[in-house]
């Protein structure tokens, strides 16, 4: 596009349109850490559109955030100058002042962010690496999982994947099981770990907190003398700065925290501690390229090197504009999850993640919605059912990946869909005939529960039946289709009566 682009661009520099969308893909199989447990992963997309372009950023956050994000940053990006990321990210942590910065709210702001950085290369014809100015042109990651729920032949296959099939000379291992309360099984790990990579491959471990502050030093120090353990992160929590310091100055390995940073300002805490020896930052968390590059800019005028927590297709570009960086964390649910949602993502060569300098923005875009079968859906604001994570069909909005019917594969019948929400009740005037009457309760209130449906209502006995209620006892089925029809015809057809 060139020159020529960026003028045309220029001439319709506004944000035109922003959307997003949450989906949900289960772990392969039960993961935990040191201090938590979990089973899926979450991702929250987010696509902002200018000048016929699309950019798209990502977070991997709960599905709250969509409501941060539709409800409070959207009508500040769009109509916002495509060109002007920094200025729409400042003014997105403004408008959340009120909400408190961390957590769901610097996500939500993290992933517009991006979007717009990606539009923005995508204006300008230019790869997102080459706009924020590369001075690499590979970057180095390091194989992240190991996690404490695994057993020992799991373990070794994944360690034996990424040193052997990927070329990754570095590691991590998962420990402080259980709160700090199972180093034997630590320590054994640990062995088995060095065991497998050999000699030559570096091992690093990560106890997420897990560890009070005299424990952390000395299970550093026999990590590093038993082992040759080279990278210790959060020994402690990350949010206590003295005991990081206080690990740091007695264990010979290195030091590693940052991760849970979601400002500018709570790095700069940090390094005024010297409590690492390396800055870990999230681009998902920190508040998008914006922060990233600035708490780089910070760790590099204090001779701290960086490295790029998780998400390693959306680190690549920035990691590659930045000095100081020591690597990207090639995490093991990323790995899996990126390739589902996205075209576009780039493998690990010989222990590198390299991007071309013939892409758009980051290279990446979001699959078609009917490629996404393997994944969970995520109802607005609402919890899924634990169903399997094969569906039979889906059913997409506009919005974002909405189940009307969750079928399993290895079951005859449709299942029940998940809990909808509750919308009003008989006398509501804004009860419409496209909306589904989930439950018909026959208590002395007789109260009707209305709920949500994607499609009208043309035969409301029969919609229930394949949504997948439970058959009543004939008389009960008769009443309900009586009071069904009852309730459809008063809301509808006939006024609401003043209360």
């Amino acid at each position: 596009m060139g020159s020529a682009g960026r003028a045309a661009g220029r001439d319709a520099a506004a944000v035109t349109g922003l959307e997003c969308r949450i989906y949900r893909v289960p772990t392969d199989q039960p993961e935990a850490d040191g201090t938590l447990a979990w089973s899926d992963t979450t991702v929250v997309t987010v696509e902002v559109q200018a000048a016929g372009e699309a950019g798209l950023g990502w977070t991997y956050a709960p599905a709250a955030c969509r409501s941060i994000i539709e409800e409070t940053l959207r009508p500040v990006v769009v109509g916002s100058d495509v060109f002007g990321a920094p200025g729409t990210n400042a003014e997105m942590v403004r408008r959340c002042r009120n909400f408190g910065r961390p957590g769901i709210v610097a996500s939500a702001i993290s992933a517009v962010d991006i979007a717009l950085w990606d539009l923005k290369a995508r204006l300008v014809g230019l790869a997102l690496a080459d706009l924020f100015g590369r001075c690499r042109a590979a970057v180095p990651v390091y194989g992240s999982g190991g996690f404490t729920t695994y057993d020992d032949e799991t373990t070794a296959a994944q360690l034996e994947h990424w040193t052997g099939e990927l070329g990754i000379p570095r590691v991590k291992l998962k420990v402080g099981e259980s709160w700090g309360t199972n180093v034997e099984r630590d320590l054994r790990r640990v062995a088995l770990a060095r065991k497998c990579i050999g000699d030559d491959a570096e091992l690093y471990v990560d106890a997420n907190g897990g560890y009070a502050r005299k424990q952390a030093v000395r299970m550093g120090v026999v990590f590093s003398e038993s082992a040759r353990v080279s990278w210790f992160e959060e020994p402690v929590s990350s949010d206590d700065l003295v005991g990081l310091r206080e690990v740091r100055d007695h264990v010979p390995c290195d030091v590693a925290a940052g991760e849970y940073g979601y400002d500018e300002a709570y790095f700069a805490r940090m390094v005024s501690a010297s409590a690492v020896d390396c800055l870990q930052i999230d681009v998902t968390r920190c508040g998008g390229y914006t922060s990233w590059l600035r708490v780089a800019g910070l760790a590099s005028a204090t001779g701290l090197q960086v490295s790029g927590h998780c998400a390693p297709n959306l680190h690549l570009p920035v990691a590659m504009a930045v000095p100081n960086l020591r690597h990207v964390e090639y995490f093991h649910d990323h790995e899996r999850t990126d390739p589902l949602l996205f075209d576009g993502c780039q493998s690990v060569v010989s222990g590198e993640l390299r991007g071309g300098t013939d892409v758009l923005g980051h290279g990446m875009t979001l699959k078609d919605v009917e490629a996404l079968r393997v994944v969970r859906p995520v109802l607005r604001g609402l919890e899924p059912r634990a169903v399997d994570a094969r569906f039979d069909e889906l059913f997409f909005d506009q919005i974002g990946a909405r189940p009307v019917a969750l079928a399993r594969r290895d079951s005859g019948r449709t299942k029940c869909p998940p809990k909808a929400e509750r919308i009003g009740s008989r006398r509501r005037p804004e009860l419409l005939a496209g909306q589904l009457v989930r439950n018909v309760s026959f208590g002395t209130k007789r109260k009707e529960k209305v709920y949500r449906a994607p499609a009208p209502l043309t035969e409301p006995c029969e919609d229930r039946r394949r949504a997948g209620h439970r058959r009543r006892p004939a008389r009960s089925r008769r009443c309900a289709r009586r009071r069904l029809h009852h309730v459809l015809k008063y809301d509808v057809d006939r006024p609401s009566q003043p209360d």
